[in-house]
């Protein structure tokens, strides 16, 4: 799923790969056998990061994505992991949901204009 090729072209220049694959993330979470899928120092387990997810969504978020998961946790974890998130708030809800990213903590937080923010735990 893509946001449109300007967007793109602007996160991919964030990512080491220069290739982004962004994934809705409450899917991701609930379909993932990986028992911590998502910024484990925060989260701790999946079932943890799924419900801060449905809390972006609460607080007015369009779309909550992972950004480029790491399939090499496949075999020895059961699923992907990944330590990105890509937030793009309701038109009017950007204060909100930047508050609701703010109690979660991250390592790192990219605006990437429009109300879209790139969230990222180390």
């Amino acid at each position: 799923m893509r946001f449109g090729n300007a967007l793109t072209k602007k996160l991919a220049k964030t990512e080491h790969s220069g290739q982004v694959n962004i994934l809705e993330a409450r899917r991701w979470l609930s379909l993932n056998e990986n028992r911590s899928a998502l910024a484990t120092n925060q989260f701790g387990n999946t079932s943890g990061a799924l419900d801060a997810v449905r809390t972006l969504y609460r607080a007015g978020a369009e779309k909550v994505f992972v950004v480029n998961p790491d399939y090499r946790y496949v075999e020895n974890e059961g699923g992907p992991y990944a330590d990105t998130l890509l937030v793009k708030a309701k038109k009017g809800k950007e204060e909100a949901v930047l508050i609701a990213i703010m109690d979660y903590s991250p390592d790192n937080i990219q605006h990437l204009g429009r109300g879209i923010y790139r969230l990222w735990w180390d």
